[in-house]
């Protein structure tokens, strides 16, 4: 069949759609209500025959130079292969991976966009001037697939849920529409062009067009039809859109149902559920029908009681079905209240991200992530940043989750790719504004009968501000009561709207906000939201719960969302992940893409154990003596729906339900012993009221001495002192030093860099010891070092004496002291490290029972616990430090037939134990290169904190070490060999 494309919508300025239908709400229509109510959500779409999903293997030819396409094509002549519908280039070796941050993946000339030629000389500050190479050209697509009409009689439209960059829609030869916007839908009446048969269906994808300049996100850029792809087919007179409005006056709600309509139309509306059962039946006028339910006294619907009604619209021949919540937004001065309560959001950011699809995600796992929010304390989902798939808000509102509802709109590379550098040219640019208010409307269309989990709308991320902003917030104002964000306000002179916010601010921002002394006023007249914060990018995010202080200690502080949820990477047919760079990208921003609470696979990392942790819905505190405070975090769930099992030291448990109201405080009393002998720990067990455990935490009430009570005695014979290092012989088996012995740096985690341009970690790795002093005696050895590292020059001194246990073993006592001159800095670590071969498997210890730093060790209590040493370091996408365990009061590292303990003196120690050295970490870039050199222990005296310096704050001074102070720590060796 032969077709004429319209070559020049994609780059026309003035064209932002051409034929589509106007924006309405996301629905399902279904010929009745049985056949509506008997399906379930994850399969809603797909269930109704007056809907049919076209997703499945159409045929595909692709143009990586758009010259070779002609604007004239018989598709009868054209050579396709298969593609599937949904998914994305990329992860089908169509074309390759690319992942990029703030940058466009062309020159910045809005709004021109390469057409057929290539992207030529590109210039951005992080990459200077350069030329792309030939083949980076506006890829094209052009898909093809048939369906039979049988019904003349029908109107037939088309929902394309998801298309990126651009979709031109032909059928039967003839040209049908044209759409931009990526994460919104894009319909078309495609009646007039229908045949009784077989139709040929033919959309032409673009890489690029004028929408690109807004949608410039941090994430891989991918092209395709990649949500699904929806054949609706209806009677001609029908309801076109539906809508649904609350309000709250007096006590009672009431709801406004409205229907557009197409034709001659008879409504029932009806609501119904939790003993309520209202009808109305309507005619429509002038093509509107709308129903009032007034003096309605139903449950308010919140994340943590998500009450739902169920809503139909039905005709003689259709049922629309949809599940709708009951709730009211009001801010009083500088408070935000949800169903008149104060709420504190406990966010996190999400994109659409699979390993192996990229942003195609089926409604199984759409519904997992959400699942998993829940499973950890998660309460908010930031949709960043774009529309998701209108099948998560409506399992939003079933969950319990909610809801800031982002528009698909970014233009970061504005403040890279021209000097000086501004956040705010295109927003501010007035040619834009149809482009932005085209957005904003179609977004809030799309999503206004699904927004009951909605507690924001946002403008979108990272776009500056101006007038097209201003243009958007005046647009939701007039449709919705529903606040506003948009944090990119903030480089604007009016520095938020409805909800003020900005990313990654110290903590002491929010203190100083709670304090009312922040310099910004508009941060402390209105609600404040982290939209962004704790970056939780490769290990960390660390300090977290300085955040959570402040908010909880402030009413106008909203709470937050970390960023993000899943590491984004591409699962290579050899079972690695690759990132940024790993595919041949000519630019791209490496790893910074691998910045998740939960690995591509959504098993969780350490991040997602803390964040667990941090919103965690009853927080326990000692105060003194058998004083404890117990805090209810929650808004809406009273205390004594919580169960908290307790157990202090080796007491029996106690089981212990708690009566603080939402976000309220209770003083108890539980009796603690009086004196003890070692450490006493209180470990706390909170689960809901269906039993499940919802978190747990430790409370140290007593921390043992770990004094020395060895006597002195002659040098173990199984050590000896060789060039001022270690020698640990047992039979055939060696322990050595590792290298170097005194370690003073650590392989730089990516939350190490300063918003991911600094790298003050590398200055460290490389260090030089001179042995200056070496004595020994029958009791005792000491061995004197100079060390120059990073510029600074340390005096370390290591003694070693001779001990004697109780049962008669002999045992080594270590103590290391470090001290430097010069300039003072912050000390990365301070440990001992010793080398083992890799039979040495086998790890049991007493501390921290996951990874732990300074800065975030609260996740994981101190207990005993027995790992083999592959289990000791975390997965990270790109292999950094990792595995720290702090508090440690001893650690046995054992092969079959042999053991050595290492036991704390005075204060614990922090243990890591690694398959491999440091240093050969340092080099590594990929999982792949974790090959076992050896087993590696590392007692540390301390490592700093972690911060989250990949893109906020850098490790607080409190959780930083002074080069210039006297650092040292003392532990015991003991050696065994297995009988």
């Amino acid at each position: 069949m032969k077709y004429h494309l319209q070559s020049d919508h994609y780059s026309n300025f003035n064209t932002i759609q051409v034929n589509a239908l106007e924006g309405r709400s996301y629905f399902i229509p279904y010929p009745s209500r049985k056949e509506a109510t008997e399906v379930g959500i994850l399969q809603k779409r797909y269930s109704s025959s007056w809907v049919r999903c076209l997703n499945g293997q159409w045929d595909f030819a692709f143009f990586k130079d758009p010259n070779d396409l002609k604007n004239e094509i018989d598709t009868q002549s054209m050579a396709f292969s298969k593609l599937d519908v949904p998914s994305v280039w990329q992860y089908r070796g169509i074309c390759d991976p690319m992942y990029l941050n703030v940058r466009y993946p062309f020159s910045y000339k809005p709004p021109r966009i390469p057409t057929t030629e290539s992207v030529g000389r590109y210039f951005s500050v992080l990459d200077g001037f350069k030329k792309a190479p030939e083949s980076e050209k506006n890829y094209v697509g052009v898909y093809r697939t048939f369906f039979n009409i049988s019904d003349m009689d029908k109107v037939y439209e088309i929902s394309f849920l998801g298309v990126s960059s651009c979709i031109e829609v032909h059928l039967n030869g003839r040209f049908v529409g044209y759409s931009e916007e990526s994460h919104n839908t894009a319909e078309f009446d495609l009646t007039p062009f229908i045949r009784e048969g077989e139709n040929e269906l033919l959309c032409i994808v673009r890489r690029w067009c004028n929408g690109t300049y807004l949608e410039c996100q941090d994430m891989f850029r991918n092209n395709g039809i990649f949500r699904d792809v929806l054949l609706r087919q209806s009677p001609k007179a029908r309801i076109w859109d539906i809508d649904f409005k609350t309000r709250y006056e007096n006590g009672l709600y009431s709801a406004t149902v409205s229907a557009k309509v197409i034709g001659n139309v008879r409504i029932k509306v009806s609501l119904e559920g939790n003993g309520l059962e209202k009808s109305q039946i309507l005619q429509a006028e002038d093509g509107v029908a709308t129903a009032v339910f007034t003096d309605l006294d139903v449950q308010s619907w919140s994340a943590e009681k998500p009450e739902l009604y169920n809503l139909f619209l039905e005709t003689q021949d259709c049922c629309i079905y949809q599940k709708v919540g009951f709730k009211r937004i009001e801010i009083k001065g500088s408070v935000y209240l949800l169903n008149g309560k104060k709420v504190k959001f406990k966010g996190i950011n999400h994109h659409d991200t699979d390993p192996q699809n990229g942003y195609s995600m089926t409604p199984e796992q759409i519904k997992r992530d959400l699942e998993l929010c829940k499973a950890y304390n998660i309460d908010t989902v930031r949709t960043s940043h774009y529309a998701p798939d209108p099948l998560l808000m409506e399992l939003a509102s079933e969950l319990g989750l909610y809801i800031v509802s982002e528009v698909d709109l970014e233009t970061h590379g504005v403040f890279v790719m021209k000097l000086p550098p501004s956040y705010n040219r295109i927003s501010r640019d007035k040619r834009w504004k149809e482009h932005y208010l085209s957005r904003a409307r179609r977004h809030y269309n799309r999503d206004k009968a699904l927004s009951t989990p909605v507690i924001m709308w946002s403008l979108g991320n990272e776009s500056g501000g101006g007038c097209n902003t201003d243009s958007m917030y005046e647009f939701f104002k007039s449709v919705s009561d529903i606040p506003v964000h948009y944090e990119s306000a903030i480089y604007t002179k009016r520095k938020a709207y409805d909800i003020a916010s900005r990313m990654y601010p110290p903590s002491s921002e929010l203190g100083d906000i709670a304090q009312g002394k922040c310099k910004t006023r508009q941060f402390m007249d209105r609600p404040y939201f982290l939209c962004e914060y704790a970056h939780a990018m490769g290990v960390g995010p660390g300090d977290i719960e300085s955040y959570w202080k402040h908010i909880y200690s402030c009413d106008s502080l909203l709470g937050g969302c970390v960023w993000e949820m899943v590491d984004h990477a591409v699962l290579e047919k050899d079972g690695q992940y690759t990132y940024g760079g790993d595919h041949g990208e000519w630019i791209h921003d490496n790893n910074f893409c691998c910045d998740g609470i939960f690995y591509p696979d959504r098993s969780p990392s350490t991040g997602a154990n803390i964040v667990k942790h941090a919103y965690r819905p009853i927080r326990v505190s000692h105060i003194q003596g058998s004083k404890f405070d117990i805090f209810n975090t929650t808004s809406f769930t009273e205390g004594s729906d919580f169960t908290l099992r307790i157990r202090i030291g080796e007491k029996e448990e106690l089981t212990f339900i708690p009566n603080a109201a939402p976000l309220e405080h209770q003083s108890v009393d539980f009796e603690i012993p009086e004196s003890y002998d070692g450490d006493l720990f209180m470990d706390i067990d909170t689960y809901d009221r269906n039993q499940n455990l919802v978190s747990s935490e430790q409370l140290t009430l007593f921390e043992s001495k770990m004094e020395n009570n060895a006597k002195h005695s002659v040098l173990p014979t199984w050590f000896d002192l060789k060039g001022g290092l270690p020698v640990i012989s047992i039979n055939d088996k060696v322990i050595t030093s590792s290298e170097p012995y005194t370690i003073l740096h650590r392989a730089e985690t990516d939350n190490d860099s300063i918003n991911f341009m600094l790298r003050p970690m590398r200055k460290w790795y490389k260090s030089k010891a001179v042995l200056e002093v070496e004595k020994a005696t029958r009791e005792s050895a000491v061995a004197l070092w100079s060390i120059k590292c990073a510029g600074h020059t340390f005096r370390c001194s290591d003694v070693y004496h001779g001990l004697v246990l109780e049962n008669g073993e002999q045992a080594l006592l270590v103590r290391s002291t470090i001290q430097g001159k010069g300039k003072k800095a912050s000390l990365p670590r301070f440990g001992k490290a010793f080398r083992m071969d890799s039979s040495f498997d086998n790890v049991l210890y007493l501390g921290r029972s996951g990874e732990s730093y300074a800065d975030m060790k609260d996740q994981y209590p101190i207990k005993l616990c027995e790992k083999s040493v592959q289990d000791m370091t975390e997965p990270n996408i790109r292999p950094q430090e990792s595995g720290n365990r702090c508090d440690t009061r001893f650690a046995q590292i054992s092969s079959k037939d042999v053991s050595i303990t290492f036991t704390a003196v005075h204060k614990s120690f922090e243990l890591s134990v690694k398959p491999y050295s440091d240093s050969e970490l340092i080099k590594m870039k990929h999982r792949g290169d974790e090959k076992q050199s050896g087993t590696y222990v590392t007692l540390n005296a301390f490592q700093m904190g972690i911060g989250t310096g990949s893109c906020g704050p850098y490790v607080k001074k409190e959780y930083q070490y002074s080069s210039k102070d006297v650092h040292s720590f003392s532990f015991i060796v003991t050696v065994k060999q297995k009988t």
